[in-house]
């Protein structure tokens, strides 16, 4: 699947959409029938950034203050997340880069809209 692109992805269950196109919809059935019920939902591929985020960044804050409160004591003045925002946003930057360097999440997909369900048309049967 592209990047930039909206594409269509399928389920036999309304909870995984593993399937790219209809046929391999179709394959991973044992015997499909007409009227047997698909979902199709409209996706993107996922990228690091819907990973990475905001949130993340104050998560692994929180978790470097907890362990410098434990190496320091109570005298630790939760200095890592105390940091400004420009700083966070150089983190989240740096975290995402990172990412996007090491990891690519493009086989996933992240569902746009609502899924909507479908049945099987004798034109759709191989």
């Amino acid at each position: 699947m592209s990047t930039t692109t909206q594409s269509k992805c399928y389920s036999l269950d309304n909870e995984e959409f593993n399937h790219d196109s209809l046929g391999d919809l179709l394959d991973s059935m044992i015997e499909p029938a007409v009227g047997d019920v698909y979902y199709e939902a409209d996706c993107r591929p996922f990228t690091n950034a819907d990973v990475v985020s905001r949130h993340e960044v104050d998560s692994i804050l929180e978790r470097l203050d907890e362990q410098a409160y434990e190496e320091i004591g109570e005298v630790f003045d939760n200095e890592f997340s105390n940091v400004t925002q420009e700083a966070k946003a150089e983190l989240l930057a740096l975290l995402t880069a990172w990412a996007d360097k090491h990891v690519s999440l493009e086989h996933y997909w992240k569902i746009t809209g609502k899924s909507r369900e479908m049945k099987l048309t004798a034109e759709e049967l191989p």
